[in-house]
């Protein structure tokens, strides 16, 4: 399903694609859904977990850009010149950015990580996607807004996609 046809009053669970196309400026129905959940029309959730891999990969986004390095390199760079991280703009506004969108965030909690191994190891799953069904369930969310095919094939779940080219 298209994720500008998600439906108002309803609750979606964030993926960090959708943030990270949101802040890169690659799929306008990422930042309308993200002004939906502003303005409350929609509810928006995820996890700290995708928080934390949103942060880090437009942090490397960021860096790649400023300092005009290949992605792959830039780990082992940035743990050699920690300066640099500091000094990212953009990444340092982040988090009071996500808050303008009043996303739902549930902590990663110790049963949680639990449950994502029995997910993975029941599904075929990575680990990151295993720990967003779980909680996804510990939520009781069922609607999921990525732009990850493996979700394609859960049951149980609703998965809506963003668009690249336009918010219709």
């Amino acid at each position: 399903m298209r994720l500008a046809d998600f439906p108002a009053g309803g609750t979606i669970f964030l993926d960090a694609n959708c943030l990270i196309y949101h802040f890169a400026g690659t799929y306008p129905s990422c930042a309308l859904l993200l002004d939906r959940a502003s303005r409350r029309e929609i509810v928006a959730v995820t996890s700290t977990a995708i928080l934390l891999e949103v942060r880090h990969r437009l942090m490397m986004l960021e860096a790649a850009r400023q300092l005009d390095r290949p992605s792959r390199q830039l780990p082992s760079f940035l743990k050699r010149h920690p300066d640099v991280i500091r000094l990212l703009p953009n990444i340092r506004q982040l988090f009071k950015q996500l808050a303008t969108f009043r996303i739902r965030v549930l902590p990663v909690t110790h049963r949680l990580v639990r449950e994502a191994h029995r997910i993975s190891c029941e599904l075929g799953l990575l680990t990151n996607d295993a720990l967003t069904l779980a909680v996804m369930q510990q939520l009781g969310v069922t609607v999921l807004a990525t732009n990850d095919d493996d979700f394609d094939t859960i049951t149980g779940i609703t998965v809506y996609k963003p668009l690249r080219a336009s918010l219709t």
